[in-house]
């Protein structure tokens, strides 16, 4: 729980009673005595209590304390059925701390009836959730290392939850590394020879960890093998922490269960441990009993018990449950009510705009907030004061999957505790079924842009640039952006030159490097960069040669363009092109980055490796399937190259293996 008046709880006692004073024949009257913990009693400084029902007024009384007790009598309440209580606590600073209501009480004339109201607080707790971070890959180079020699160690690794940060640990038998905290690094064998083990461990800032194993053969020097064997051990997860009472006195237990999973099916070991005094009934299972035995100091989640959680292969993981030890009974507090609800229209065509509104109060009145969401199309900024909400929605296109678009507003209260009403809407069209093919949003200007480029920029959008303008005998320097999120397209700045038939190149900075291409006139040896954060564009560094039209990033942020038997680089820290190393043979197709920061080339039957560091170009194995124009090549996610189609009389395609 996250906040310790979670578990207070507010007894409020009505007792109607016959001759308590003057009364007319068809009226009784309420005592109304408010219990409130010692502990509690300072924070509470209004209590009120307003009685109501069908065909009679709601009045308010605000109770008074006397001697630490808030108490007092209500009179002529009309006798009848249906009737109504509602008991309100408040704190010092007039937040509604605590709220209780009774309905469908009876009311009889020379009778008496006795209510109970329980006050509740709304403060759900926070889910628990967490995912291990997953090892995309790890290699090692060189596969064979002699006594003393050094390997270099490359991995990468992402995390399920964005918002978490990853460190890495590398660890070995034997041996050292330049750095352990590194995704790149390198190992230097020890002199003694034999098997030896490297481990990496990925652990997010949560504590979830994955590990992957290199086995290493160290042999004599001058002679040796290595033979690499790589496994995977996901950390455990805990997917739940359950106790029966989050808000204990001293010496009351409460029980716990922890709920955990391996993936990879290990036995799992527990282990608890506590921030506050208290024993377990057993710290080594996933099931036991906690009994606190003094009270520790705060009052709000003063007491965190925490399991360990252990795979027994270097896996683990922890999950946390915070209590709150106090030494009085709980009290709690109640939920808002929502007490109208309007919407302009039950259907929309797309693109109407619809209005909705809630009112809504609290039991014990305190501060509400609201908040709206849809699941489609687009809500306008809310409006209303402390009790009232006000919103407009405009209608997408369709409705995806043939579900009706929905509109959710929550009211929260002071105390966290939260009421929901949705609206749902017909009428809209259905959008595509997956597998199918749908028109986007219009493009901006019309522009026909034949020969263009598209980049997928870092933030998900996609840049249009240039293009020829064929039906109308002229190119084109605009560009747009294409945001999936709307599906919609927006102008951005234009290109310092029209051009068609360019190369457009994501640097790892997030900019787009455009180069070459044609004017209406003349084969363009320019380049020019575009910056997502601005919409702008700038000149860069001109091309030596003209530009050949295959252009790959390296591993180190440099651009490598190949076209026919020359090459060339573009460094984007000085904005500047230079020659480089010229191929082994002429090479008119695509090129890919390998895993290993080398080039790979192919055309025809001939195939060649680019390596940056030395500038030079080596060749490599043949094709199989000659390939002339138009091939492809693509780096899969366990490194080898992927070539498919150039040829002109076969559709085989083949897999490179560095």
């Amino acid at each position: 729980m996250n906040k310790a008046d979670r578990h207070l709880m507010l007894v409020l006692v009505a007792a109607l009673f016959v001759g308590c004073g003057a009364l007319s024949g068809d009226t009784g009257t309420a005592r109304f005595t408010v219990a409130v913990p010692q502990s509690l009693a300072s924070g509470i400084t209004r209590v009120v209590v307003t009685s109501g029902g069908a065909a009679i007024p709601s009045v308010s009384v605000e109770l008074a304390p006397t001697n630490g007790v808030w108490g007092g009598i209500i009179g002529n309440i009309p006798a009848g059925a249906d009737r109504t209580f509602l008991a309100q606590a408040f704190d010092a600073g007039g937040a509604l701390r605590f709220e209780g209501f009774a309905s469908g009480i009876s009311i009889l004339a020379d009778q008496t009836t006795l209510v109970a109201i329980t006050l509740q607080q709304l403060n759900p707790p926070p889910p628990f959730e967490n995912e291990a971070p997953i090892i995309d890959f790890v290699a090692a180079n060189p596969s064979t290392v002699a006594a003393g020699g050094t390997v270099s160690l490359f991995s990468s690794a992402h995390d399920p939850n964005p918002d978490d940060t990853l460190s890495y640990a590398w660890s070995a038998t034997a041996g050292t590394f330049s750095s352990t905290s590194e995704p790149f690094t390198s190992w230097t064998a020890p002199a003694t020879t034999g098997i030896q083990t490297l481990t990496l461990t990925v652990t997010d800032s949560r504590g979830l960890a994955s590990s992957a194993l290199l086995v290493v053969n160290v042999l004599p020097e001058g002679e040796g093998e290595a033979e690499l064997s790589i496994s995977f051990n996901s950390a455990p997860q805990v997917t739940s922490i359950t106790a029966t009472a989050t808000r204990l006195a001293v010496g009351q237990p409460t029980t716990l269960s922890a709920l955990a999973m391996d993936l990879d099916g290990d036995n799992l070991s527990y282990a608890w441990s506590a921030s506050c005094a208290g024993t377990f009934s057993d710290t080594s299972s996933d099931f036991t009993q906690f009994t606190p035995s003094l009270a520790p100091a705060g009052a709000c989640n003063n007491c965190r018990l925490t399991v360990a959680v252990s795979d027994g292969r270097g896996g683990h993981n922890t999950g946390t449950v915070a209590l709150y030890v106090t030494d009085t009974p709980p009290t709690t507090h109640l939920a808002p009510v929502i007490l109208r609800s309007y919407r302009s229209s039950n259907t929309a065509n797309p693109g109407d705009v619809l209005t909705y509104e809630v009112a809504a109060s609290d039991p014990q009145g305190s501060a509400l907030t609201f908040s709206w969401d849809a699941s489609t199309g687009a809500l306008g900024t809310p409006t209303g004061d402390s009790t009232h909400s006000r919103v407009t929605w405009t209608a997408p296109p369709c409705a995806s999957g043939g579900t009706p678009p929905s509109i959710t507003v929550t009211v929260t209260n002071a105390f966290g505790l939260t009421a929901t009403r949705s609206f749902t809407v017909t009428g809209l069209p259905g959008c595509s079924v997956p597998g199918t093919w749908a028109l986007t949003g219009p493009m901006v200007g019309g522009s026909l842009r034949l020969f263009s480029t598209a980049t997928r920029l870092q933030d998900g959008r996609v840049l249009v640039a240039g293009g020829s303008e064929a039906q109308r005998g002229q190119c084109n320097n605009t560009a747009e952006l294409y945001d999936p999120a709307s599906n919609t397209w927006s102008a951005t700045g234009s290109m310092l030159e029209c051009r068609y038939g360019h190369t457009a190149t994501l640097l790892l900075n997030g900019k787009v490097l455009v180069a070459g291409g044609m004017d209406e006139f003349f084969t363009l040896r320019t380049a020019e960069l575009y910056d997502p954060a601005t919409g702008t564009w700038s000149p860069t560094g001109s091309p030596v040669i003209p530009i050949g039209g295959w252009p790959v990033l390296l591993l180190d942020g440099r651009v490598l363009d190949l076209g026919g038997d020359t090459a060339e680089l573009y460094d984007p820290a000085t904005g500047t092109w230079s020659l480089t190393g010229s191929p082994p043979t002429s090479f008119q197709g695509p090129v890919t980055t390998l895993l290993n920061g080398q080039v790979l080339a192919v055309y025809s039957d001939s195939a060649a490796l680019y390596d940056p560091a030395t500038g030079t170009w080596t060749p490599t194995a043949p094709t199989i399937v000659p390939r002339f124009a138009l091939n492809t090549a693509t780096l899969l996610f366990d490194g080898r190259g992927l070539v498919v189609s150039g040829s002109f009389d076969s559709n085989a395609a083949e897999l490179y293996t560095p």
